[in-house]
């Protein structure tokens, strides 16, 4: 897949963008494949054999959680959310600058808010263990860390280069 990226980026940005789109894009594709495998297995397992594995639901969740909130990073890198497309299509090209620094704003204030929920959350469910994975529970708040932390630096990304005149997407 080709990677756009924005004019006015410099080489060094533009290429770290394509080398983080690269990655998200990969392992968003991995936890599809992954999912569509133990779907699959699954279904083999229980139609095939009269059973199944008690551990393939909760790791689906898992795998599902972590494409979710890793997949949000590309689509903040992308500036591809269908709210802010639905929006910046409504404004003029001035409007369109600051709503994209309002978003990112927002979501740098509202990310780093929800980190330190993860985190109270986090330690609130520290250990109750999932039984099926023999796992503590605080595993399935990893992937909304992770995930938070790479959209609120994907918005001070787009702040910084919104606020240097240019568009950041």
């Amino acid at each position: 897949m080709k990677v756009t990226v924005p004019v006015g980026l410099g080489p060094a940005e533009a290429f770290w963008r394509r080398v983080v789109t690269a990655v998200v894009e990969t392992f968003v594709g991995l936890c599809v494949l992954a999912l569509v495998g133990l779907a699959c297995l699954q279904v083999l397992l229980r139609y095939g054999l009269g059973d199944s594995l008690v551990w393939m639901e909760d790791a689906s969740v898992l795998i599902l959680i972590w494409m979710v909130w890793v997949g949000g990073i590309l689509i903040w890198i992308q500036g591809s959310h269908l709210a802010i497309d639905f929006l910046i299509q409504r404004v003029g090209r001035g409007g369109s600058r600051r709503l994209r620094l309002l978003s990112d704003a927002a979501a740098v204030i509202g990310g780093l808010a929800l980190v330190l929920a993860s985190v109270h959350s986090y330690h609130a469910y520290a250990g109750i263990e999932i039984l099926s994975l023999e796992m503590d529970s605080t595993v399935k708040f990893h992937p909304i860390m992770v995930g938070t932390l790479g959209m609120v630096l994907a918005a001070l990304h787009g702040l910084w280069c919104g606020l240097k005149g240019g568009d950041g997407r």
